[in-house]
């Protein structure tokens, strides 16, 4: 009956996709991640590493060409601080009580062809 630690006791993931126009496709995503508690072994740090709520955007143009789709995504859209918890306290590189820092607002551009 004791919490593992470095791991979410709730999550939630939703995606959505949308074909907007003959040739668009709109994707929202939303990922809420609870609070996490410490590992037992994790003596030093007492604090939980908070929840935290991220939302991602995809948005899609089919055949642009014959058989050639073009996406863009940002993911981390309102540039969240995300913050997973690392098993140990003294990362030279860490966030807030040394712990993974994770990516803020980024942008992907992909091209794919069909043959």
């Amino acid at each position: 009956n004791k919490d593992v630690g470095d791991a979410p006791s709730h999550q939630f993931y939703a995606r959505a996709e949308w074909k907007v126009a003959e040739k668009w496709l709109f994707s929202p995503q939303l990922n809420w991640v609870g609070e996490q508690k410490r590992v037992p072994e994790d003596t030093t740090r007492t604090d939980d590493v908070p929840h935290y709520t991220s939302v991602d955007l995809t948005i899609k143009q089919l055949n642009v060409v014959k058989d050639l789709d073009i996406t863009l995504s940002i993911h981390n859209l309102f540039d969240r601080q995300v913050i997973e918890p690392s098993p140990i306290s003294s990362l030279p590189f860490g966030g807030p009580a040394s712990d993974f820092p994770m990516a803020g607002r980024n942008i992907y551009a992909e091209v794919s062809y069909r043959f």
